[in-house]
């Protein structure tokens, strides 16, 4: 960082310096001064993907998902069938609770790539969110004639969770985790599960388990806060 910034004293149009300078800001924790970084040089290279990639990551991990939308949208529309822009992009309109534009973003990848799990996984919670079952049900079929899966088990105790059958859903949904810790989303609905059946401190292990995985995750925090007001720790 320090070599990076003594040489952009003496050429400050380096915009591709300027851009390592932000993934070095990025490594080291600092995600603010990395996207002023990244937006400096995507000014001088307003064509360049991966600089907006990196300043749309940043925002991301920021929890700033509108910015993150924001350009995200603009590397979908010129990488239409890049996976990692448009995954990250229906992850984000998940989040911003938009599944209908998840879908949208989504069916096309699926069309491209029908084996990709990750597209499956995303693309079945989205259409689950826009309760369209039917339709996700089918993609919860295809992945479930590969075999087990953490995005197959996910995917089932999403279904099990809106038929309101909480030990099943919490069974899958423990498998789901078992076989991919690091999953978006699984840890959140598996401590949702356990809170609907009156496990709190089980709940309350699984929303701090997704916080590992993504510490902005609003239903998490949420979750927590809540459970953390009913034990008389508003502080906290």
């Amino acid at each position: 960082i320090r070599l990076y910034r003594e040489f952009l004293r003496s050429y400050p149009d380096a915009a591709e310096i300027r851009s390592n300078l932000g993934a070095a800001l990025v490594q080291d924790g600092q995600l603010a001064g990395a996207i002023t970084e990244y937006k400096i040089a995507l000014q001088q290279l307003p064509n360049n993907p991966r600089v907006r990639m990196n300043l749309a990551l940043a925002y991301y991990k920021l929890g700033r998902l509108p910015e993150a939308v924001e350009h995200l949208e603009v590397l979908h529309k010129l990488q239409p069938l890049e996976l990692k822009p448009a995954l990250l992009l229906a992850d984000c309109l998940l989040e911003a609770n938009r599944p209908a534009n998840a879908v949208e973003v989504l069916s096309p990848m699926h069309q491209e790539y029908p084996d990709d799990h990750a597209v499956v996984y995303v693309l079945g919670m989205a259409l689950m969110k826009d309760n369209r079952i039917q339709e996700a049900q089918v993609l919860l079929d295809g992945i479930l004639s590969d075999g087990e899966s953490a995005e197959a088990a996910f995917l089932l105790g999403q279904s099990e969770l809106l038929r309101n059958d909480l030990a099943a859903a919490a069974k899958h949904l423990a498998r789901a985790v078992e076989l991919d810790p690091k999953m978006p989303w699984a840890h959140t609905l598996y401590g949702q599960t356990l809170k609907a059946a009156g496990k709190g401190e089980a709940a309350a292990v699984q929303f701090n388990e997704e916080l590992k995985v993504n510490p902005y995750d609003f239903a998490a925090n949420t979750e927590i806060a809540l459970l953390l007001l009913q034990d008389g720790k508003p502080n906290e």
